[in-house]
């Protein structure tokens, strides 16, 4: 189980068998053991290491006692005051942004101090740090750079979990649709090809706010050597309103969860190659727009508020002739959605870290997926740094990206079948399965989609009904193999097979995400990471109902009241 360090390294829990690693090798006898093994009842505590941290008000506020604070790193030995179980505590303590890492330290059992073996401590679910000699430390420590979890390295110092209130791993976005699986299943398939059958699916992108210098590499050519005077549709120009010029960082940031190389963009299979300034109305000439570029794109990302008149509706009708259009669903709920934005194709609503839907986001009977954005997932600005951005505006390109790697495997894929494939393969969670149900068919679930493209891919166009059926959809026994399979490895195991079973629980819950127990299972792996609304998120969306936050929102939201 990992936790992820500001400063974009993921750092894992401690192995909870720790203790017999250690101990395995001593002589049991009186005096060894009171060397090597500590008596302390207590938890071992790993903060961060800011000056800005009062861990003394965290211990005061959970109840504990200072034991031991290690004098070159932030890990302080503390024991409780009330009756609370260690295990229980050290779960309060994981729940701090500020804390890295907690594992029970070591204690004998009371039978027999004096020939006990050292695996008769007081639980495997334990570390040990010796106060005073801080014997043991530098293993503790070793342990953080097991990485379960999918990479974040490339992150730098990102760190959501402040914003949000509750621990969460910096791509926990990414991490929600499938991402790091759909990229891996591509890849094998980009290899199993012979020669270059995958074909580049060229995107669009109409927005408002784009930083020439800082677009994702994936971009076409042309756009590549656009200037001011040979793109007035990317830079802005007076025509477009100088808004346009002046706000870089919306479009960029939109671009980048499309087409950025790495964990943060959906990437893969797509160029984009175009990229036109918009505003509350589709400015200019449609026509133009699609003819000034040298790949007329398949599909469309509109992260912007349409407005509702005529102008719009004309300009969307001619795009949807054109391509598949993805279209933001709006931030200003509980107002309704227009109709040129409910009508245009493909409509994305925003859901927050724990499966809920976000309190901003629209909301629709037309709506058709929604993806994890809220105000916090991780992609590039204006100067190319990374960056906290959100709303539907961050949940719309990464169904775009999607969309435009299923179209690589399926060229010519409508956008009939295309909405087929995203409802069918939903993820579904608290917020979309409880409710007024008017916030899709779920989250978006890219590797199931992939791994539906990828099985029509062969028999493509000549099966296309196949996507009306439920056989394109199952996977019953593959997901089944990896269950059993993650059954069979010790959640406390070493940290590569703590890896296996994570992403084993991966794909059987993205392959089959009404299976309550594939669920619950991966869901479980995230809570003892400290990644509890994470947790939330994968967990069966019923079972979420039990904890009285969750529901009181889903009945707020009901009521068309946020809190």
């Amino acid at each position: 189980m990992t936790i992820s360090l500001a400063g974009g390294v993921s750092l894992t829990r401690l192995t909870w068998g720790l203790v017999i690693l250690f101990c395995a090798d001593l002589v049991f006898s009186q005096l060894i053991w009171s060397q090597d093994c500590t008596e302390h009842k207590g938890i071992s505590v790993l903060f961060r290491q800011d000056l800005s941290v009062n861990r003394d008000l965290i211990h005061k506020r959970l109840r504990t006692r200072l034991v031991y604070r290690a004098k070159k790193t932030a890990i302080d030995i503390v024991e409780k005051i009330d009756s609370a179980s260690l295990e229980n505590l050290c779960a309060e303590y994981r729940k701090e942004n500020t804390v890295l890492g907690c594992e029970i330290n070591c204690k004998l059992k009371l039978n027999d101090r004096k020939s006990a073996p050292v695996d008769q401590c007081e639980t495997e679910r334990s570390t040990r740090v010796e106060p005073e000699s801080e014997r043991g430390i530098q293993n503790f420590l070793k342990q953080f750079k097991c990485s379960p979890f999918p990479d974040q390295a490339s992150l730098g110092k990102f760190d959501p979990s402040q914003m949000y209130g509750d621990r969460l791993s910096p791509l926990w976005a990414q991490e929600a649709i499938g991402l790091p699986e759909a990229q891996r299943t591509i890849e094998k398939l980009k290899k199993a090809l012979p020669g270059n059958q995958l074909k580049i699916t060229p995107v669009g992108v109409i927005d408002v706010g784009f930083s020439p210098e800082y677009l994702p590499k994936k971009v076409s050519p042309e756009l590549k050597a656009c200037t001011q005077e040979t793109c007035p549709q990317l830079l802005g120009t007076d025509k477009y309103g100088k808004f346009a010029i002046l706000q870089k960082k919306h479009g960029t940031s939109v671009a980048h969860l499309i087409a950025h190389e790495g964990p943060v963009g959906i990437d893969s299979l797509l160029q984009i190659s175009l990229l036109a300034v918009g505003s509350m109305e589709i400015v200019g000439s449609t026509d133009e727009m699609l003819k000034s570029v040298h790949s007329t794109p398949a599909v469309v990302n509109i992260s912007l508020a349409l407005g509702a008149g005529p102008v719009t509706k004309e300009c969307l009708r001619k795009l949807g002739d054109a391509a598949i259009v993805v279209v933001a669903a709006g931030n200003d709920f509980p107002q309704p959605i227009n109709e040129n934005t409910a009508t245009a194709g493909i409509l994305v609503g925003s859901l927050a870290p724990d499966g809920l839907v976000s309190d901003f986001s629209q909301e629709d009977a037309r709506v058709d997926i929604s993806a994890p954005s809220d105000k916090l997932i991780p992609s590039f600005d204006h100067e190319g740094k990374i960056t906290v951005f959100g709303g539907t505006s961050g949940a719309a390109p990464l169904v775009t990206g999607a969309v435009a790697n299923v179209i690589s495997l399926l060229p010519g894929i409508t956008l009939p079948e295309m909405k087929l494939l995203v409802r069918n393969s939903a993820f579904s969670t608290t917020g979309t399965e409880f409710g007024n149900r008017r916030n899709g068919a779920g989250s978006l679930n890219f590797y199931k989609m992939i791994r539906v493209a990828e099985k029509l891919r062969n028999g493509w166009p000549g099966n296309r009904n196949e996507l009306n059926s439920d056989k394109a959809f199952q996977f019953n026994s593959e997901a089944l193999s990896y269950y059993a399979q993650a059954l069979k490895l010790n959640p406390d195991a070493s940290c590569e097979v703590r890896k296996s079973r994570l992403a084993l629980l991966r794909k059987a819950a993205f392959l089959v995400p009404e299976n309550q127990a594939f669920r619950n299972e991966l869901a479980e792996m995230y809570e003892n990471a400290g990644y509890s609304a994470q947790a939330r998120f994968y967990r069966n969306p019923k079972d979420n109902l039990t904890h009285k936050e969750m529901r009181t929102k889903v009945e707020s939201r009901v009521s068309g009241k946020n809190q």
